[in-house]
Protein backbone atom coordinates (compact mmCIF):
# COMPACT_ATOMS: atom_id res chain seq x y z
CA UNK A 1 0.00 0.00 0.00
CA UNK A 2 1.36 3.48 -0.92
CA UNK A 3 1.44 6.53 0.68
CA UNK A 4 -1.56 8.04 -1.29
CA UNK A 5 -3.59 5.05 -0.37
CA UNK A 6 -2.68 4.95 3.14
CA UNK A 7 -3.98 8.50 3.06
CA UNK A 8 -6.76 7.75 1.62
CA UNK A 9 -7.60 5.08 4.14
CA UNK A 10 -7.44 7.73 6.97
CA UNK A 11 -10.15 9.88 5.30
CA UNK A 12 -8.34 12.98 3.59
CA UNK A 13 -8.19 11.35 0.00
CA UNK A 14 -10.86 13.55 -1.15
CA UNK A 15 -9.14 16.59 -0.39
CA UNK A 16 -6.02 15.20 -1.49
CA UNK A 17 -7.46 14.34 -4.66
CA UNK A 18 -7.94 18.46 -5.58
CA UNK A 19 -4.45 18.77 -5.84
CA UNK A 20 -4.33 16.76 -9.51
CA UNK A 21 -7.30 18.08 -10.63
CA UNK A 22 -6.31 21.68 -9.72
CA UNK A 23 -3.18 21.58 -11.37
CA UNK A 24 -4.19 20.17 -14.98
CA UNK A 25 -6.79 23.26 -14.31
CA UNK A 26 -4.26 26.19 -13.53
CA UNK A 27 -1.49 24.52 -16.00
CA UNK A 28 -4.22 24.58 -19.06
CA UNK A 29 -5.51 27.73 -17.90
CA UNK A 30 -1.83 29.30 -17.88
CA UNK A 31 -1.20 27.56 -21.23
CA UNK A 32 -3.69 28.56 -23.80
CA UNK A 33 -3.34 32.54 -23.88
CA UNK A 34 0.56 31.50 -24.67
CA UNK A 35 -0.73 28.80 -27.83
CA UNK A 36 -3.29 31.31 -28.88
CA UNK A 37 -0.58 33.89 -29.28
CA UNK A 38 2.01 32.26 -30.63
CA UNK A 39 -0.34 30.39 -33.17
CA UNK A 40 -1.97 33.24 -34.58
CA UNK A 41 2.11 34.81 -34.84
CA UNK A 42 3.41 31.76 -36.62
CA UNK A 43 0.06 31.73 -38.55
CA UNK A 44 -1.21 28.39 -37.59
CA UNK A 45 -4.62 28.33 -37.68
CA UNK A 46 -7.47 26.78 -39.32
CA UNK A 47 -8.97 29.26 -42.45
CA UNK A 48 -12.21 29.33 -42.73
CA UNK A 49 -13.60 28.04 -45.64
CA UNK A 50 -17.41 27.58 -47.08
CA UNK A 51 -17.90 24.08 -44.73
CA UNK A 52 -16.88 26.42 -41.41
CA UNK A 53 -19.03 27.56 -38.75
CA UNK A 54 -16.67 30.76 -37.45
CA UNK A 55 -15.62 33.54 -39.82
CA UNK A 56 -11.78 34.34 -38.19
CA UNK A 57 -9.12 32.28 -38.27
CA UNK A 58 -8.64 29.76 -34.95
CA UNK A 59 -6.03 28.05 -33.84
CA UNK A 60 -6.35 24.40 -34.29
CA UNK A 61 -3.14 23.44 -31.35
CA UNK A 62 -5.50 23.38 -28.19
CA UNK A 63 -4.53 19.69 -28.15
CA UNK A 64 -1.13 21.18 -27.08
CA UNK A 65 -2.56 22.33 -23.52
CA UNK A 66 -4.01 19.65 -22.79
CA UNK A 67 -1.76 17.24 -23.18
CA UNK A 68 0.95 19.34 -21.56
CA UNK A 69 -1.59 19.52 -18.43
CA UNK A 70 -2.56 15.99 -18.14
CA UNK A 71 0.97 14.58 -18.57
CA UNK A 72 2.47 17.27 -15.74
CA UNK A 73 0.02 15.74 -13.41
CA UNK A 74 1.03 12.17 -14.11
CA UNK A 75 4.28 12.61 -14.12
CA UNK A 76 4.06 13.73 -10.76
CA UNK A 77 1.59 11.64 -9.18
CA UNK A 78 3.70 8.85 -10.53
CA UNK A 79 5.94 9.46 -7.66
CA UNK A 80 3.02 8.75 -5.06
CA UNK A 81 0.87 6.45 -7.16
CA UNK A 82 1.46 3.23 -9.48
CA UNK A 83 4.10 4.93 -11.45
CA UNK A 84 3.86 1.69 -13.65
CA UNK A 85 0.00 2.60 -14.76
CA UNK A 86 0.90 6.20 -14.73
CA UNK A 87 3.99 5.97 -16.56
CA UNK A 88 3.41 3.64 -20.08
CA UNK A 89 0.34 6.46 -20.46
CA UNK A 90 2.20 9.33 -20.14
CA UNK A 91 4.62 7.53 -23.02
CA UNK A 92 1.89 6.42 -25.63
CA UNK A 93 0.43 10.08 -24.95
CA UNK A 94 3.69 11.70 -25.81
CA UNK A 95 3.30 9.23 -29.32
CA UNK A 96 0.01 11.27 -30.37
CA UNK A 97 0.93 14.15 -29.13
CA UNK A 98 4.25 14.72 -31.86
CA UNK A 99 1.60 12.73 -34.52
CA UNK A 100 -1.24 15.39 -33.78
CA UNK A 101 0.86 18.35 -33.83
CA UNK A 102 2.40 17.18 -37.22
CA UNK A 103 -1.09 16.78 -38.49
CA UNK A 104 -2.46 19.77 -37.03
CA UNK A 105 0.49 21.73 -38.77
CA UNK A 106 1.80 19.61 -42.05
CA UNK A 107 -1.22 17.01 -42.49
CA UNK A 108 -0.45 13.15 -41.96
CA UNK A 109 -1.39 10.22 -43.97
CA UNK A 110 -4.07 8.67 -42.36
CA UNK A 111 -2.21 5.48 -42.42
CA UNK A 112 0.35 6.74 -40.31
CA UNK A 113 -1.85 8.10 -37.83
CA UNK A 114 -3.06 4.84 -37.59
CA UNK A 115 -0.21 3.22 -36.98
CA UNK A 116 1.09 5.66 -33.97
CA UNK A 117 -1.83 5.14 -32.51
CA UNK A 118 -1.24 1.25 -32.74
CA UNK A 119 2.05 1.41 -30.86
CA UNK A 120 0.48 3.78 -28.31
CA UNK A 121 -2.04 1.60 -27.22
CA UNK A 122 -0.08 -1.84 -27.70
CA UNK A 123 2.27 -0.20 -25.58
CA UNK A 124 0.07 0.58 -22.62
CA UNK A 125 -1.83 -2.83 -22.99
CA UNK A 126 1.46 -5.00 -23.23
CA UNK A 127 2.68 -3.29 -20.32
CA UNK A 128 -0.13 -2.53 -17.80
CA UNK A 129 -1.66 -5.59 -19.02
CA UNK A 130 -4.86 -3.72 -18.79
CA UNK A 131 -6.89 -5.23 -21.27
CA UNK A 132 -10.50 -6.67 -21.90
CA UNK A 133 -10.42 -10.63 -20.76
CA UNK A 134 -13.66 -11.94 -21.49
CA UNK A 135 -16.94 -10.75 -22.74
CA UNK A 136 -19.00 -11.10 -19.80
CA UNK A 137 -21.08 -14.14 -21.23
CA UNK A 138 -22.24 -11.78 -24.14
CA UNK A 139 -22.54 -13.78 -27.72
CA UNK A 140 -22.14 -16.90 -24.99
CA UNK A 141 -18.42 -16.23 -25.29
CA UNK A 142 -16.43 -16.26 -21.87
CA UNK A 143 -12.70 -15.67 -20.76
CA UNK A 144 -10.71 -14.89 -23.86
CA UNK A 145 -7.16 -16.55 -25.00
CA UNK A 146 -4.12 -13.69 -24.25
CA UNK A 147 -3.34 -13.07 -27.78
CA UNK A 148 -6.93 -12.21 -28.54
CA UNK A 149 -7.54 -10.40 -25.22
CA UNK A 150 -4.74 -8.18 -26.68
CA UNK A 151 -6.05 -7.89 -30.22
CA UNK A 152 -9.53 -7.33 -29.12
CA UNK A 153 -8.58 -4.44 -26.76
CA UNK A 154 -6.64 -2.95 -29.23
CA UNK A 155 -9.59 -2.86 -31.77
CA UNK A 156 -11.00 -0.82 -28.99
CA UNK A 157 -8.95 1.17 -28.22
CA UNK A 158 -8.81 2.34 -31.50
CA UNK A 159 -12.31 2.35 -32.32
CA UNK A 160 -13.05 4.75 -29.53
CA UNK A 161 -10.04 7.44 -30.20
CA UNK A 162 -11.25 7.56 -33.94
CA UNK A 163 -15.12 7.54 -32.54
CA UNK A 164 -14.06 10.51 -30.26
CA UNK A 165 -11.78 12.27 -33.12
CA UNK A 166 -15.23 11.92 -35.36
CA UNK A 167 -17.50 14.25 -32.98
CA UNK A 168 -15.12 17.26 -33.04
CA UNK A 169 -16.79 19.20 -34.86
CA UNK A 170 -18.93 21.63 -32.94
CA UNK A 171 -17.70 24.24 -30.95
CA UNK A 172 -17.83 22.57 -27.42
CA UNK A 173 -19.10 19.34 -28.45
CA UNK A 174 -15.93 17.17 -27.88
CA UNK A 175 -14.95 18.99 -25.18
CA UNK A 176 -18.14 18.79 -23.23
CA UNK A 177 -18.63 14.88 -24.24
CA UNK A 178 -14.64 13.91 -22.82
CA UNK A 179 -15.24 15.92 -19.85
CA UNK A 180 -18.32 14.80 -18.80
CA UNK A 181 -17.85 11.00 -19.49
CA UNK A 182 -14.43 11.50 -17.67
CA UNK A 183 -16.15 13.47 -14.40
CA UNK A 184 -18.41 9.75 -14.84
CA UNK A 185 -15.35 7.02 -14.90
CA UNK A 186 -13.46 9.62 -11.91
CA UNK A 187 -16.78 9.23 -9.60
CA UNK A 188 -16.81 5.25 -10.44
CA UNK A 189 -12.68 4.75 -9.92
CA UNK A 190 -13.06 7.08 -6.58
CA UNK A 191 -16.00 4.79 -5.33
CA UNK A 192 -14.26 1.71 -5.88
CA UNK A 193 -10.54 2.54 -4.47
CA UNK A 194 -9.01 3.01 -8.03
CA UNK A 195 -6.59 6.49 -6.71
CA UNK A 196 -4.25 5.52 -9.84
CA UNK A 197 -7.22 5.71 -12.30
CA UNK A 198 -9.19 8.31 -10.31
CA UNK A 199 -6.34 10.72 -11.13
CA UNK A 200 -6.57 10.02 -14.67
CA UNK A 201 -10.05 11.06 -14.80
CA UNK A 202 -9.78 14.37 -12.71
CA UNK A 203 -6.73 15.64 -15.04
CA UNK A 204 -8.03 15.32 -17.92
CA UNK A 205 -12.01 16.95 -16.78
CA UNK A 206 -8.88 19.68 -15.06
CA UNK A 207 -7.16 20.42 -18.57
CA UNK A 208 -10.79 20.59 -20.60
CA UNK A 209 -12.20 22.94 -18.20
CA UNK A 210 -9.68 25.82 -19.27
CA UNK A 211 -10.39 24.57 -23.40
CA UNK A 212 -13.80 24.95 -22.93
CA UNK A 213 -13.43 28.14 -21.88
CA UNK A 214 -11.60 29.33 -24.88
CA UNK A 215 -12.95 26.78 -27.48
CA UNK A 216 -16.35 29.35 -26.45
CA UNK A 217 -14.35 32.28 -26.18
CA UNK A 218 -15.14 34.67 -29.41
CA UNK A 219 -11.93 36.83 -27.94
CA UNK A 220 -9.29 34.30 -27.60
CA UNK A 221 -10.81 31.03 -29.80
CA UNK A 222 -8.69 27.64 -29.86
CA UNK A 223 -10.16 24.47 -31.56
CA UNK A 224 -8.82 20.76 -30.08
CA UNK A 225 -7.21 19.76 -33.02
CA UNK A 226 -6.32 16.66 -34.02
CA UNK A 227 -3.78 16.54 -30.76
CA UNK A 228 -6.34 16.87 -28.44
CA UNK A 229 -8.95 14.33 -30.05
CA UNK A 230 -6.62 11.40 -30.08
CA UNK A 231 -5.55 12.87 -26.43
CA UNK A 232 -8.01 12.62 -25.45
CA UNK A 233 -9.81 9.82 -27.23
CA UNK A 234 -6.91 7.58 -25.83
CA UNK A 235 -7.39 8.48 -22.05
CA UNK A 236 -11.00 7.69 -22.86
CA UNK A 237 -10.06 4.69 -24.14
CA UNK A 238 -8.17 4.01 -21.57
CA UNK A 239 -10.31 4.49 -18.74
CA UNK A 240 -13.16 2.64 -20.24
CA UNK A 241 -10.91 -0.64 -20.76
CA UNK A 242 -9.33 -0.17 -17.44
CA UNK A 243 -13.09 0.28 -16.24
CA UNK A 244 -14.35 -3.25 -17.54
CA UNK A 245 -10.77 -4.92 -16.42
CA UNK A 246 -11.05 -3.78 -12.78
CA UNK A 247 -14.90 -5.40 -12.61
CA UNK A 248 -13.66 -8.47 -14.79
CA UNK A 249 -11.47 -9.49 -12.45
CA UNK A 250 -13.16 -9.08 -9.07
CA UNK A 251 -16.11 -11.46 -9.34
CA UNK A 252 -17.72 -9.60 -5.98
CA UNK A 253 -17.57 -6.36 -8.17
CA UNK A 254 -20.80 -4.02 -8.44
CA UNK A 255 -20.52 -4.39 -12.48
CA UNK A 256 -18.61 -7.42 -12.53
CA UNK A 257 -20.81 -8.58 -15.42
CA UNK A 258 -22.57 -4.83 -16.77
CA UNK A 259 -18.99 -3.41 -16.65
CA UNK A 260 -19.29 -3.45 -20.89
CA UNK A 261 -22.68 -2.24 -20.91
CA UNK A 262 -22.09 0.88 -19.06
CA UNK A 263 -19.19 1.62 -20.94
CA UNK A 264 -21.42 0.94 -23.88
CA UNK A 265 -24.09 3.59 -22.52
CA UNK A 266 -21.26 6.08 -21.53
CA UNK A 267 -19.50 5.93 -24.96
CA UNK A 268 -22.85 6.04 -26.63
CA UNK A 269 -23.06 9.13 -28.24
CA UNK A 270 -19.59 8.88 -30.32
CA UNK A 271 -20.22 5.24 -31.17
CA UNK A 272 -23.56 5.90 -32.62
CA UNK A 273 -21.99 9.08 -34.18
CA UNK A 274 -19.45 6.48 -35.97
CA UNK A 275 -22.22 4.02 -36.60
CA UNK A 276 -23.72 6.79 -38.16
CA UNK A 277 -20.72 8.09 -40.83
CA UNK A 278 -19.65 4.46 -41.23
CA UNK A 279 -23.22 3.32 -42.75
CA UNK A 280 -23.50 6.41 -44.86
CA UNK A 281 -19.99 6.87 -46.30
CA UNK A 282 -19.85 3.06 -46.93
CA UNK A 283 -23.47 1.39 -47.65
CA UNK A 284 -24.83 4.46 -49.12
CA UNK A 285 -22.46 6.29 -50.99
CA UNK A 286 -20.22 3.03 -51.20
CA UNK A 287 -16.69 4.96 -50.18
CA UNK A 288 -13.90 2.54 -48.81
CA UNK A 289 -13.14 4.24 -45.65
CA UNK A 290 -14.37 6.55 -43.00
Amino acid sequence: MNLFNSIIDNGNGTILLLFPFLLALVTAFLAFPTIIFIAHAKQLVDVPDKRSVHSKTVPTLGGIGIFFAVAIVLTLSGAFLNAKLLMPIVGALIILFFLGVKDDILILSPKKKMLGQIIAALMVILITDVRIITFSGILGIGGLPYFISVGFTLFVFILIINAYNLIDGLDGLAGSVGLLVSLFYGFLFFKMQEMSLTVVSLSLVGALIPFLYFNFSKVRKIFMGDTGSMVVGFLLAFQSIAFIHINQLNSIAQFHLNAPILVLAILFFPLLDTLRIFYVRVVIYKKASI
